[in-house]
């Protein structure tokens, strides 16, 4: 009876330690993913100021290195033609 109660005890601590660092692992910060963001674009007033929005926002987040730009439109659309 005296080994069962030695092996349980060292069961649970093992369990317990092993519970205690995957909460701390938990808690960690993850690495972050880079921010993937769409523009849409169909107005043709619009194109002078997409690439000075895309900017901003790459700025906002820290750069090219967090964020990855794509400018979408829907055909026909005289926006298109503008690039």
């Amino acid at each position: 009876m005296h080994r069962r109660n030695m092996l349980w005890g060292a069961v649970s601590a093992i369990g317990a330690a092993f519970a205690a660092s995957r909460a701390g692992a938990a808690t960690e910060p993850a690495a972050q993913a880079k921010l993937k963001v769409v523009y849409h674009l169909n107005d043709l007033d619009k194109v002078n100021f997409l690439p000075g929005s895309i900017q901003n926002h790459l700025d906002g987040v820290g750069g090219p290195d967090h964020a990855a730009a794509a400018v979408g439109a829907r055909a026909p659309s005289p926006a298109i033609d503008a690039f």
